[in-house]
């Protein structure tokens, strides 16, 4: 199981102002922050005044590895402590301000707003911009978004099964690009890997069952149908033998002919298993996949922008049968399909749901990232394609949206998933200075 993301938590005061009201706010903010269980909390339960104390507490957080720092501004306080912080700590800052008391006599009581003010003007003019402000009585939540995304990108265990499809040479990657950015090593594996895997015959019979159960098979024979058994469970033997959080496969040209089919419908079935299957050797893709889970969006589809409708403002959201089964529509017939791959394919086909979705790509260029993001709604639409598809109402005009995908070079796969993040998304790519492209 892996190590809670620790998060240091600091209150600077001065002796000036109304201290012991900033310790009440203090101590309520302590108990909030201790109801979240998902984070591993370092504490200063007093409130920090003087630089020596400063200098003893920014050892303590750096001794005990912190992933992000929280400044609370509890009252203006003095300009070198932020300072002291950031001198040992190399992580993103939340700068935190409460919302002014109400006067006592003619006085400012906190004047929180000008520490963080101040604390922020300090930090950027020496060059320490990863920082985020907030004033407000309760935790933003974003920037702790944002930290889980990096947390969850730096502890990840990402394999890919060959290399990128054919011709797919815009989700080619820097390995050492993604290191740096993010932390992760990748684990290349071949194809024969998953070709020679022993299955477990317990989950062949399991699965299926559940394929008889959930598709119509009418286009494919028991062959196609045992093959599709067998590899799923050889990927997810493959998957957890290898402790893998999420795998990039190259499946085509050479599956279907190495196997007999391709893995499109298999890659569906595990994928409603939660598992993170990135179809065509695309690691962005995988890696936008993967921020998407850590932010509670639990089954992405890796999909192509398909078709535009300009008159509607729609966009087609399509892939060749590797949307997770848990994204059916509840209407649409849901197939087992051979539409490619000399009739080989074994691709799932259905509607997805309805619901607020967004498109999510980490995209690599000359080794530096940038971040394409737009929103929509996936609105009814009837079975009229083979493969898994969804009709996407766009929020920005879809010409536009489309322009800055193809102006800017962004490759053809976005991570769709169901739910809003934009938020979370917009303070990762601040903190971590990746350039960000807003559809």
């Amino acid at each position: 199981m892996k190590e809670k993301i620790k998060i240091g938590v600091v209150c600077l005061a001065r002796n000036t102002y109304d201290v012991e009201a900033a310790i009440q706010l203090y101590k309520n903010t302590q108990k909030e922050l201790n109801e979240k269980k998902e984070y591993h909390w370092i504490i200063e339960k007093e409130v920090i005044i003087e630089d020596e104390d400063a200098i003893k507490s920014a050892l303590k957080f750096k001794a005990e590895h912190i992933q992000a720092l929280i400044l609370i501004s509890g009252t203006f306080h003095l300009g070198t402590l932020a300072l002291k912080y950031s001198q040992y700590l190399s992580v993103p800052i939340l700068l935190w301000g409460y919302p002014e008391l109400p006067y006592d006599g003619g006085k400012i009581r906190l004047n929180s707003l000008c520490g963080v003010n101040l604390d922020a003007s300090n930090l950027y003019k020496a060059n320490k911009k990863s920082f985020h402000t907030s004033i407000r009585s309760t935790v933003d939540e974003a920037f702790l978004d944002a930290i889980k995304i990096q947390y969850t990108l730096n502890q990840a265990h990402i394999g890919i099964i060959g290399h990128h499809a054919q011709g797919f040479y815009n989700i080619d990657v820097d390995e050492l690009s993604i290191y740096h950015k993010f932390g992760i090593l990748i684990d290349h594996y071949e194809l024969n890997d998953i070709f020679h895997m022993k299955e477990e015959e317990h989950d062949v019979e399991d699965y299926m069952i559940r394929i008889k159960k959930i598709f119509d098979l009418s286009d494919i024979n028991e062959a196609q149908l045992s093959k599709t058994a067998i590899l799923c469970a050889k990927i997810k033997k493959f998957y957890h033998q290898k402790k893998l959080d999420g795998l990039a496969i190259r499946c085509w040209p050479e599956f279907a002919n190495g196997y007999g089919i391709s893995p499109c419908a298999a890659m569906s079935i595990l994928q409603g298993e939660e598992m993170l299957l990135a179809c065509e050797g695309d690691i962005d893709g995988l890696i936008s996949m993967m921020v998407h889970q850590a932010l509670g969006l639990k089954t992405p589809f890796l999909a192509d922008l398909s078709q535009i409708d300009q008159g509607q403002n729609t966009m087609l959201l399509w892939h060749c049968g590797v949307a997770p089964i848990t994204l059916w529509d509840g209407v649409s017939i849901r197939s087992l399909d051979t539409y490619f791959a000399q009739n080989r394919g074994v691709t799932t086909g259905f509607v997805l749901k309805q619901g607020h979705v967004q498109l999510l790509r980490f995209d690599s260029v000359h080794g530096k990232y940038r971040i394409f993001i737009c929103e929509g709604d996936a609105i009814p639409m009837q079975k009229e394609l083979r493969g898994t598809y969804a009709n996407v109402k766009l929020n920005a005009p879809v010409m536009e949206v489309f322009n800055k995908v193809a102006g800017n070079g962004i490759a053809h796969h976005f991570s769709m998933s169901y739910g809003h993040v934009r938020e979370a998304i917009r303070m990762y790519a601040k903190l971590y200075d990746i350039p960000l492209i807003e559809g």
